[in-house]
């Protein structure tokens, strides 16, 4: 019986810390591991399971980022200030001295755990990805794209004649830059959208390599050449044609999207 009543307190004990380690769990005060614990009951293994699969997917992506450590915990702070803005505008709403809705109560346990999650994660160890690294992760070609401002050999790269529905995002860091809604075709050989998902995607440039006038451009995050910009686009997507290598895309099928981790781009295909 007791060999019993120990492995069941050793298998509570093991589920507690699951996704989150000795170190990282001092972080925490008594009171929020006591909120944590009672999170994990309301919200049940397989939900919390899901959410650590995606904080890790989460540090992960900022560990590719090619940013300084103090970029990067800067962008972490402010991640956790707008989840805690979502938790206080449900709050307001719904002052605590009357009973939560029912969706609205998952809803904030959902994200106090997320907050939670966020604030333990453990960036001591980040660090900008070396040369040799790139080079390991990227193919020949999506390097000399990525780094040196190559340019693919048109009509034989990835995707310059697929219109699957999904999204393309940063071949280094994952960030979503472009989706299949804004792609359209042309006969140059190489993948066409009418603009990027948003404004802050990318960033451009003047280049006047080869003897021409161009605009290069650029992801914001990870600084990698993606193309060029012209002016010769249908007039009924606002006349720019976004001239972008296959290689420095990762194209992720609607279908996977989130799984993948991009569940909240879904809504351009509705």
């Amino acid at each position: 019986m007791k060999k019993i009543i120990l492995t069941l307190i050793l298998c509570c004990i093991l589920w507690i810390f699951s996704s989150v380690s000795a170190d990282e769990w001092m972080k925490l005060s008594q009171s929020d591991r006591n909120f944590y614990e009672k999170i994990q009951t309301e919200l049940g293994k397989s939900f919390v399971s899901k959410v650590d699969v995606a904080i890790d997917r989460y540090k992960e992506r900022m560990n590719m980022l090619r940013w300084t450590e103090e970029k990067k915990l800067e962008s972490h702070k402010q991640i956790i200030w707008k989840v805690e803005n979502m938790i206080q505008e449900l709050l307001i709403q719904h002052p605590q001295d009357s009973i939560l809705p029912k969706d609205v109560n998952q809803r904030y346990f959902i994200l106090s755990y997320i907050k939670l999650e966020l604030q333990i994660l453990d960036f001591s160890d980040i660090s900008q990805p070396e040369e040799d690294e790139l080079r390991d992760r990227l193919t020949k070609v999506q390097y000399e794209v990525t780094q040196n401002g190559a340019t693919e050999t048109p009509f034989t790269n990835a995707y310059y004649d697929n219109f699957e529905e999904g999204i393309y995002v940063d071949i280094v860091d994952g960030k979503i830059l472009f989706s299949s809604t804004d792609k359209f075709k042309t006969n140059t050989g190489w993948p066409a959208f009418a603009k990027p998902i948003s404004g802050d995607a990318v960033k451009e440039f003047e280049d006047l390599r080869y003897n021409m006038v161009r605009t290069e451009v650029k992801s914001s995050e990870s600084d990698s050449h993606l193309g060029h910009i012209f002016t010769d686009g249908p007039s009924e997507l606002w006349g720019l044609r976004y001239c972008i290598n296959s290689a420095a895309l990762e194209f992720i099928p609607k279908n996977e999207m989130k799984s993948r981790g991009y569940e909240e781009y879904l809504y351009l295909f509705e």
